[in-house]
């Protein structure tokens, strides 16, 4: 009978995976393997490995133990890039791909596209799975603030279409464009808008992040100065 003693192997061969027991041992076997790890550099290869544990007496009497490990392929996750959107604006869809399921936080809704009411930096994080395998990835929206037209007033009385821009620059993002049309924008040489239509305008800005925003501004008409001296019926008399 087994008489409780606790024997202790000496040493393991790690190539022929084998424990050798005391010589004379006929009993209970029992076996208890902490913190065993199996070190193998897979190199990308999925598939599924069988590793065998071969306890054996000195008598020749053995027992074997199989363990299948299987090797899922690593997750190749691929997302779309960082991008700069406007505040209110849609972003392009925010995607990922690589795995068989996502799951992003914050949620990203049926079309991947956001959009955000206060500028800053606004990051989704994805969870890729593929079999028992994930990765992660962030994605960054830099949401920035439309820039800001202070006023537009006239240059001075006699050149009253000639319209001196303010911008507010603690908005936007410097270098400014202008456009009556908010197609073609310009430059405005030293802040002044020449020659704007007399009536109603709207004159829309644009900032480095293609940011737009506008202001309307209305230009009077342009005076009548009559002469000092003048005849009624022109004969300078």
């Amino acid at each position: 009978d087994y008489d409780g003693t606790v024997y202790t192997a000496a040493a393991v061969s790690t190539g022929s995976n084998q424990i050798v027991l005391p010589s004379g041992f006929d009993g209970v076997i029992i076996m208890e393997v902490k913190n065993a790890v199996i070190t193998t550099n897979y190199n990308d290869t999925a598939g599924t490995k069988t590793y065998t544990a071969v306890v054996k007496t000195v008598s020749g009497c053995q027992s074997k133990k199989s363990l299948d490990i299987t090797v899922d392929p690593k997750v190749n996750l691929t997302v779309s890039p960082d991008q700069d959107i406007c505040v209110d604006e849609l972003s392009e869809p925010i995607t990922a791909s690589g795995a068989d399921s996502y799951e992003w936080t914050p949620n990203l809704g049926t079309n991947g596209r956001v959009s955000h009411k206060e500028p800053g930096k606004k990051q989704y994080t994805v969870k890729a799975i593929a079999g028992e395998c994930d990765a992660t990835a962030v994605v960054t929206i830099n949401v920035h603030e439309l820039p800001e037209i202070s006023s537009i007033t006239p240059k001075s009385e006699e050149e009253n279409n000639d319209m001196v821009i303010t911008m507010d620059y603690s908005k936007g993002q410097s270098p400014f464009e202008f456009s009556l049309d908010g197609v073609d924008f310009i430059e405005v040489q030293s802040g002044i808008w020449e020659n704007a239509p007399i009536g109603w305008n709207v004159l829309y800005v644009k900032d480095e992040y293609e940011c737009i925003n506008f202001k309307e501004f209305y230009v009077e008409p342009t005076p009548i100065f009559p002469d000092k001296f003048f005849s009624p019926n022109g004969d300078n008399n």
